[in-house]
């Protein structure tokens, strides 16, 4: 039941998490290469210059984890930004195809409820907060 645009935005952002997954793993295989360099080499390096590779691989762990968890968020809110573009175009169509078809009423299972699509003449809800102020 998917747009071909939620189809094409949807491949984009598939696209776009391939980039940032290919960045970080260039990022962790030039860690890894540095980290297996100065290990191979720590041992003839006099104790300022091994603490300053030392410090720059503790950098470039660091900006390998900030980068991880800037894309997995950054992930998150393009899934809920799919979503939701998604249930909007579905509720749309819904209300269209209940309106075109005549009905006043659509179930469903939705996260909001089962009520997918109500026509007016289905929406009891001031008679019911009528009845329950009696």
């Amino acid at each position: 039941m998917e747009s071909a645009s939620f189809k094409t935005t949807r491949a984009e952002y598939e696209q776009q998490l391939k980039v940032w997954q290919m960045n970080l793993d260039t990022l962790q295989q030039e860690y890894v290469r540095n980290l297996s360099e100065f290990n191979n080499t720590s041992l003839r390096l006099d104790k300022e210059t091994r603490s300053n590779h030392e410090s720059k691989l503790a950098e470039q762990r660091e900006t390998i984890e900030r980068y991880s968890e800037a894309i997995s968020a950054r992930a998150q809110q393009e899934e809920q930004r799919l979503s939701d573009s998604l249930l909007k175009t579905i509720n749309a169509s819904v209300e269209q195809f209940g309106l075109e078809h005549g009905y006043d009423l659509i179930l469903g299972t939705t996260a909001e409820g089962s009520i997918l699509y109500g026509s007016d003449v289905a929406d009891v809800t001031k008679q019911v907060i009528a009845f329950i102020n009696k």
